[in-house]
């Protein structure tokens, strides 16, 4: 006879036989003995903990000669053909070979028969995830309402993948990795029952690299039986030898030789592993499955089953993990763990892994800004210079942080006590020039780099957008450029005045707001002035003479422009277009005197806030610092509208 793997014979054949899934085995003892038996349940969980398993005992219970019963006897006729897998009334499918519509309408038509010698139907489908949705859709109707001698039972490990109208239809149980310490016992009482005997810690090994599989770990066992004398106890190195797995003490000493940038002992190390026969995929899992719980230990000292160190084992690690922090430790664990996957795929892992512990080790230690910032403003003294004109026999004077903040805040004030003319205008900013003072200097830290030429601007924004009501209100507008002069809020009420730029700005603003198209246009006509003729406001507009697309627009749409200007003011207004030599001749306006356009007072005063945001931004002290002390450089920074108007 064959040999038959310890997964198969082993193989539970009662509940009370299930290793680790004790409430799942609790609630369906109690189902069946309160014969509350769903018509459809889904076993979900890992590999190998006991989903097909559990489906074959439950068919067991419900259809034994004593049953349906939680404990089925494994000897009636209906028990020993479920057991061998030749009953005709349990069907076994695998969803991944029997995928298409008419395997399952195949099914739905082989159901309706009675049962041939159990007392229900019993339908397992394993891997049911892989069915396609033609198939999910063909079995609902018969899932939700099936047949009273038929109960279905899914199993899957992608719960994930089911539409949702199948769960809906089912009762979900969840399958749970087994305990480390659970599957270790379980794995001595195997060993012990095929005459050989095994160290706790080997089993505990073998438990560890089956990750919660009850099937995995048999088979690891298999392999480990296989290369071992049927006369000897099997021993942790022999485990460690076979599985070409890395001792947990090799380990400890390759992360504290990372941790303390120890690199010569590092390459040493890996070069013996990997002439010991260890597989470099196995050392970097061993090697991340230890930082993790270098990374817990130092995060939780009491990590309760958070790990599978021992006392000793777990005090060490806190005794080299002591003068670490947990930033640094998590941030080598992300290292390793991203380049884990690089490792397996190279055409040389070994290479590939020395390469990522070099790395590691050349890795600074975090440190959070502030302090980096602190550290730096407690330093005792600063470089210093001689001052022009001091002989060499002149001593220098170190700068003090006091000093160090008193001139910060001397060169603050007077960058806000700076005011512009205008909002175009421009001048000359040159590089501040310290006083020196016989004994004290100031620091290289405060002085500030600028341009040979730059804009200096209001300390406060003009309002991007002004509520336009004030034009009906008969009051002059309240922003300080103004390119004509208005009435007063004292003119006689129903008394046309003269309108700014501000003024034109707002009534741009509220046409773009009713007709946007139209808006844009007139942003690109230069506003040349205002004047009452008649009880009429006329507002003329100048274009440039190259612009005759732009000219016709506006001159086609002069009446709709006229309605909703005076609609919006509140006068009777007449909209005039000129191009750039006719504004002397027909307005009198003085040739001289610029002329823009709306679109460009938009764009200077656009300027004029994203400028005062960088001087907000730089004038921040932790800024100030970073780009003072590090040589920094504002490279990009956002301005909403919310900017312009705090």
């Amino acid at each position: 006879m064959s040999y038959v793997v310890l997964a198969r014979r082993y193989r539970p054949q009662t509940f009370s036989e299930i290793v680790g899934q004790d409430h799942i085995v609790q609630i369906i003892t109690n189902a069946i003995n309160t014969s509350r038996i769903h018509h459809a349940f889904l076993f979900t969980g890992a590999r190998g903990t006991g989903k097909t398993t559990s489906a074959r005992l439950l068919a067991k219970a419900l259809n034994c000669i004593n049953g349906p019963t939680a404990e089925p006897c494994n000897v009636c006729q209906s028990c020993t053909d479920i057991t061998d897998g030749k009953s005709v009334d349990v069907l076994e499918i695998d969803g991944a070979t029997n995928t298409g519509v008419d395997n399952v309408r195949a099914l739905r038509e082989d159901i309706r028969y009675m049962p041939s010698f159990c007392r229900y139907r019993i339908v397992i489908i394993d891997e049911v995830h892989m069915l396609t949705t033609a198939s999910f859709n063909a079995l609902l109707k018969t899932l939700e309402e099936p047949p009273a001698h038929v109960i279905f039972i899914f199993a899957t490990t992608e719960p994930q993948k089911i539409p949702a109208t199948i769960l809906s239809r089912v009762q979900r149980f969840d399958f749970h990795r087994v305990e480390t310490q659970v599957l270790a016992d379980h794995l001595t009482s195997v060993i012990s029952r095929e005459n050989f005997q095994i160290e706790p810690d080997a089993a505990r090994l073998i438990a560890i690299q089956g990750e919660g599989s009850v099937r995995d770990s048999l088979s690891i066992m298999d392999q480990v039986l296989a290369q071992h004398p049927s006369d000897d106890v099997i021993k942790t190195p022999e485990v460690r030898r076979i599985l070409g797995i890395t001792d947990r003490e090799t380990l400890i000493n390759i992360v504290k030789h990372v941790l303390e940038r120890n690199t010569p002992e590092i390459l040493t190390k890996v070069h013996e592993l990997f002439l010991n026969g260890i597989d470099i995929g196995n050392l970097t899992k061993s090697l991340v499955r230890q930082f993790r719980d270098f990374l817990i230990i130092r995060s939780i000292p009491d990590s309760g089953n958070l790990t599978d160190l021992s006392n000793e084992e777990k005090d060490l690690i806190i005794k080299i993990t002591k003068p670490y922090s947990v930033e640094h430790i998590h941030h080598l664990l992300l290292r390793l763990f991203s380049s884990s996957e690089y490792i397996s795929r190279s055409y040389s892992p070994k290479t590939a892994l020395e390469m990522v512990l070099v790395d590691m080790c050349i890795a600074e230690p975090l440190m959070p800004l502030k302090e980096i910032i602190s550290a730096i403003k407690e330093l005792p003294a600063q470089p210093t210079y001689i001052p022009a004109g001091a002989t060499s026999a002149t001593t220098p004077v170190s700068i003090t942080a006091e000093d160090r903040k008193s001139s910060q805040a001397s060169s603050n004030k007077k960058r806000t006590e700076a005011a512009p003319a205008s909002i175009s205008n421009e001048i000359s900013r040159q590089p501040a020039v310290p006083t020196v003072k016989p004994t004290v200097e100031e620091p290289v830290s405060t002085r500030r780099k600028v341009d040979k030429k730059e804009s200096v601007e209001p300390t406060k924004p003009e309002p991007f957008s002004v509520i336009p009501d004030f034009l009906k209100q008969n009051k002059a507008p309240q922003s300080p450029v103004s390119e004509t002069p208005a009435f007063s809020s004292e003119t006689p009420s129903g008394t046309v005045r003269l309108l700014g730029m501000d003024d034109w700005l707002n009534i741009i603003g509220e046409i773009k707001k009713i007709q946007n198209s139209l808006g844009f246009q007139l942003e690109e006509a230069k506003f040349s002035s205002s004047e009452v003729q008649s009880g009429i406001l006329d507002i003329h507009l100048a274009l440039d003479p190259s612009a005759e697309f732009l000219k016709q627009q506006l001159s086609g749409r002069l009446k709709t422009i006229n309605e909703l200007v005076s609609s919006i003011t509140g006068f009777p207004v007449r909209v005039e277009l000129s191009t750039h030599e006719e504004i002397g001749s027909q307005t009198g306006f003085a040739p001289g005197k610029p002329v823009k356009s709306a679109r460009d007072v938009l764009m200077q005063k656009a300027a004029v806030r994203r400028k005062q945001v960088e001087e907000t931004i730089r004038d921040n002290p932790y800024v100030r610092t970073l780009l003072d002390d590090f040589q920094g450089e504002l490279l990009k920074f956002n301005v909403t509208e919310n900017d312009s108007e705090e």
